[in-house]
């Protein structure tokens, strides 16, 4: 009995708030957009594990299940790619397992989440680099959740964003292309110009993160002045950002000298 009101405690701590109104759902949700922000942008694992936290215990609210469980995905699927710098495999994998889990459920609950389909597709798409031989039954439902994603929201910046990251490091022989994934970094670049989001809620994350990747084909074409120029662009949306600051931008300083 004890441990049944012992894990049922946040749940009711939630609803009390909310029914309190010390804190709405929505300004929950907020909070953890905002320490997942942090975690990005700083590259900073603690703060993506509280975000995560901050969303698990809003798994109780029927309204927004969808949307939360995509943060919880999202919040995996970020926690597998700083394990990725370590690397530690057995992380990654973990968390894709659980980022998978989330985001399985989140089409399942919203069927027009295309943001929702194109991180999903991601997600399957790191596995296969885990495990090549997964390729043969995860590539073709990478393929079609991204097509979904696509059809969905053709001009979304996050989904041509991911779409983009795919086609980095899908292989030629699967219809990758490092200038095409150029391309659509470029592209997710404009789209962010352009983007006005109206509801906070919902995702919106990813603007230097453009600049970032396109900076990251330059580097591999050993174009340092076009990768200084995008990676530029990202520090000046976020000065801190941790992952150009400290690991892509001295690459274009390195090859100066």
């Amino acid at each position: 009995m004890l441990n049944i009101l012992r894990n049922s405690l946040p749940a009711v701590m939630l609803l009390l708030a909310i029914n309190s109104g010390a804190q709405t759902v929505d300004s929950l949700i907020i909070q953890g957009k905002k320490l997942i922000n942090d975690g990005c942008n700083q590259w900073e694992a603690t703060l993506m594990q509280k975000a995560r936290a901050q969303f698990e215990r809003l798994r109780t609210d029927k309204k927004h299940e969808a949307l939360v469980r995509y943060y919880i995905g999202y919040c995996n699927y970020r926690l597998a790619t700083f394990h990725q710098q370590n690397p530690n495999k057995d992380m990654v994998s973990k968390h894709l397992e659980e980022a998978i889990t989330q985001l399985e459920a989140t089409v399942r609950l919203n069927n027009k989440f295309a943001e929702a389909y194109a991180l999903l597709s991601s997600c399957y798409g790191q596995k296969i680099g885990l495990a090549p031989m997964l390729g043969m039954t995860l590539g073709p439902r990478a393929g079609m959740t991204m097509q979904s994603a696509l059809q969905l929201e053709p001009n979304n910046p996050r989904v041509i964003l991911l779409d983009a990251i795919g086609n980095y490091y899908k292989p030629p022989m699967f219809g990758g292309s490092k200038e095409s994934a150029l391309a659509g970094f470029k592209h997710a670049a404009e789209l962010f110009e352009k983007e006005q989001l109206q509801d906070p809620l919902l995702p919106d994350w990813g603007k230097p993160e453009a600049y970032a990747w396109i900076g990251v084909a330059y580097l591999d074409k050993n174009d340092h002045a076009n990768a200084r120029a995008a990676l530029e662009k990202a520090l000046a949306l976020v000065p801190d950002y941790g992952w150009v600051k400290n690991h892509l931008y001295p690459k274009t300083i390195e090859a100066k000298k």
